[in-house]
C-alpha cells in the first residue's frame, strides 16, 4: 500500500490492511511457526514496506498482533526462526538479550562456542599445514609489476625521481602527483614504499 492511498484510510483500516497482508502472504510450518513469504536478506530476515515505513515482517507481525514496539528494544524470535512472524513466537528485549539469547542457544558466530568450533586435531591449521603462511612472501613470477602493468603512468626512473622531489627537496606528495599525472595518494603510496617495493 502506498502513502497516497493510506492518506484515505482510517487508522484502523490501515491496522487491518497490515494484518490481511501478513496473513494472506505467509504459510504454517509443522513447526508451529508462520512464516512470512518474501525474499529473505542475508540473515534470513524478510522486510517489507508498508505504508512508507519498511521494517522486518516479524516487527510488524509484532506491532500489530501483540503490542507496540517498546522504545529502544527489539523483536526477538523464540523460534530462532528470521521468517516467522507468529506472535506467540515474538517477544521484545534489548539487543543485549537477544544476542544472549543467541549466544545461549550457539546462533552468535562471533563467539567461539565449543560444539561449533573444531578444536585440536579437527581444526584446518592441522588439517592443512601447508595452507599457513611461514616467511617472508615472495613475489611469484606470474604477478605483474609496476610497469608491466598495462596500464601503469609510472616506471622506475620516474618513481626514483619522485622520492628523490619529496625526501631531498620537499616536495608535497599533492605537488608531485600533478607533475606525474596521478593523484596524491597514489604519489604518497609509491614515495613511501606502499606501491612500487620493488624500485630502490
Amino acid at each position: 500500500m502506498k502513502r497516497s492511498e493510506a492518506a484515505l484510510l482510517k487508522p484502523y483500516e490501515l491496522f487491518n490492511a497490515l494484518r490481511i497482508k501478513l496473513v494472506e502472504n505467509s504459510i504454517p510450518t509443522e513447526r508451529g511457526c508462520v512464516e512470512y513469504q518474501g525474499a529473505p536478506n542475508s540473515s534470513g530476515y524478510i522486510y517489507l514496506s508498508f505504508c512508507g515505513v519498511q521494517a522486518g515482517a516479524h516487527v510488524f507481525s509484532f506491532e500489530v498482533f501483540v503490542e507496540p514496539v517498546p522504545a529502544g528494544l527489539h523483536v526477538c524470535h523464540t523460534c530462532d526462526n528470521p521468517p516467522c512472524i507468529n506472535p506467540s513466537h515474538l517477544f521484545s528485549g534489548t539487543r543485549k538479550t537477544n544476542m544472549q539469547d543467541a549466544a545461549d542457544k550457539g546462533r552468535n558466530g562471533s563467539q567461539t562456542h565449543p560444539a561449533s568450533r573444531p578444536r585440536g586435531e579437527g581444526h584446518w591449521t592441522r588439517q592443512q599445514p601447508e595452507k599457513l603462511f611461514r616467511g617472508k612472501r615472495e613475489n611469484p613470477g606470474n604477478v605483474l609489476r609496476g610497469e608491466q602493468v598495462a596500464l601503469s603512468v609510472l616506471n622506475p626512473d620516474k618513481v626514483r625521481e619522485m622520492r628523490i622531489a619529496h625526501f631531498a627537496n620537499k616536495e608535497t606528495f599533492s605537488s608531485i602527483g600533478r607533475r606525474f599525472g596521478i593523484s596524491h595518494v597514489n604519489a604518497r603510496k609509491a614515495i613511501l614504499r606502499i606501491t612500487w617495493k620493488h624500485v630502490q
